[in-house]
């Protein structure tokens, strides 16, 4: 599978249950992976990466244009579903988000963006246990992604209460990860330690 290295997080806040503090789940901003089929040529990788310059840039009208532009010629490129959902996402489109994410599976079942993405759909829509078999199904492909590994820690934390696989989610985040932010995690480690 080939990976272009730019990759961007956007943080979707989720409410948690009454009383508990919040936890923020990472989703992948511009996942920029391309299905095993399509080898692209030199000149639809320079398209493929100018799209998602525009995407991360904020430009969806010139990022998706170039996307289906891609897809007319190379239609089994699942990383550009991908980002069509998240063009989706941010547009407020959630039958067509959805509808590109089952695209970009049927494409490529292990593409860990998609599944991280509808994971995420999942959970805001309250369906714990469909965001949960996509997590899992995504830990199965990339063990150590820190954004698999994280969003694990929460959807066990706040929302299904199982504190020890929560920690263990954070603790592989903390080792795999190299945000920033892995004190905090550290901190919630501690506090799932005293329950």
């Amino acid at each position: 599978m080939r990976r272009i290295s730019l990759v961007m997080l956007v943080i979707v806040l989720l409410a948690a249950c009454a009383g508990k503090p919040q936890r923020e789940v990472a989703v992948p901003k511009t996942p920029v992976v391309t299905s095993p089929a399509p080898v692209l040529t030199p000149e639809q990788e320079q398209s493929y990466r100018q799209a998602v310059d525009w995407l991360a840039a904020g430009k969806l009208d010139l990022a998706k244009q170039r996307f289906e532009s891609l897809l007319e010629t190379q239609p089994r490129l699942a990383g550009a579903y991908v980002n069509l959902a998240l063009i989706a996402l941010q547009n407020d489109q959630a039958s067509k988000l959805s509808e590109l994410l089952e695209r970009a599976l049927s494409l490529n079942p292990k593409n860990v963006d998609a599944l991280l993405l509808k994971a995420n759909v999942a959970q805001a829509a309250g369906d714990f246990t469909e965001a949960e078999q996509l997590l899992l199904q995504a830990a199965n492909v990339a063990p150590d992604h820190p954004q698999v590994q994280y969003n694990l820690g929460v959807l066990y934390e706040l929302y299904l209460q199982e504190f020890d696989r929560a920690k263990k989610h954070y603790e592989r985040y903390v080792a795999t990860s190299d945000q920033q932010d892995t004190a905090m995690v550290e901190r919630w480690i501690k506090l799932l330690e005293r329950k």
